[in-house]
């Protein structure tokens, strides 16, 4: 079945500061790793890199330069401020010829209040077990052979659907090792943009920028299929906003991201 999300967002240190990560071509999209991973890669380097095991990450921003192949590809991670409660890093990942991603992240821990709420609300969707699984997708999109993948709300790609939101159930195939952030930032980027189910035809597009936040609710960690809703909201000349949410079966949100995507052609 080949290597799992969690060894693919695994990263091992090197020299002070330096972290390296490598893709499998079996976890690919188009010419290079899906983004998920590199984000989940550079999730990784931050929790590791950072100096209090005690935060989590809150917000992970990252702008993507070029695809990820699948040599071994080096994270350079530097802490900008470390204060009592939050900390701010940036970090650069690399190939031997140019660079891959630019990111920053803020971890931060706990700071309990009396001010929690949320207006967002999980769309009403059938049980996972109540729908099918997608069948095969184009060999180009490698990466889905991994995944238990269930749509169930909005529209599939090239069917022409009359709004541009998709969504529906997923999981890995193979257990991951640990559902936290690393994990969260990888299944938020595993969808089919949703302007490609308004359109009868496909057409190459991939993401250039990508900023997520992290809520994980104890109820997260206990997940097996998380509900992955998309919808953009705008596309003009060639670029199309995206909001991606990450929602436990009981409705807890456990991540949402804002994604610029390129219509390639």
């Amino acid at each position: 079945m080949g290597p799992t999300i969690s060894q693919m967002s695994e990263v091992t240190p090197g020299q002070p500061g330096i972290y390296e990560a490598q893709f499998d071509p079996s976890w690919f999209k188009g010419p290079g790793a899906c983004g998920g991973l590199v984000f989940a890669a550079l999730a990784r380097a931050f929790q590791k890199a950072q100096d209090n095991e005690n935060r989590s990450l809150r917000s992970l921003s990252v702008q993507l330069c070029a695809p990820a192949p699948a040599t071994p590809l080096a994270i350079e991670v530097e802490t900008v401020r470390s204060g009592k409660r939050i900390c701010h890093m940036r970090a650069l990942m690399k190939s031997e010829t140019e660079t891959i991603a630019i990111a920053s992240a803020v971890m931060g821990s706990d700071r309990p209040t009396s001010y929690d709420f949320s207006t967002f609300k999980m769309p009403e969707v059938p049980a996972p077990e109540d729908c099918q699984r997608l069948p095969a997708l184009p060999a180009d999109i490698a990466y889905i052979q991994h995944l238990d993948v269930r749509p169930c709300w909005g529209g599939l790609p090239m069917s022409g659907h009359d709004g541009a939101f998709s969504g529906g159930w997923l999981k890995p195939l193979q257990a991951p090792d640990v559902w936290d952030e690393a994990l969260a930032a990888a299944l938020l980027d595993m969808w089919w943009p949703a302007i490609l189910v308004t359109r009868p035809e496909g057409r190459p597009m991939g993401s250039i920028t990508y900023n997520a936040s992290f809520y994980m609710p104890s109820e997260a960690l206990k997940t097996d299929f998380a509900l992955l809703t998309t919808e953009s909201s705008v596309t003009e000349q060639g670029y199309a906003q995206e909001r991606d949410m990450l929602w436990t079966r009981d409705g807890h949100l456990i991540a949402m991201a804002e994604q610029q995507i390129l219509v390639i052609k």
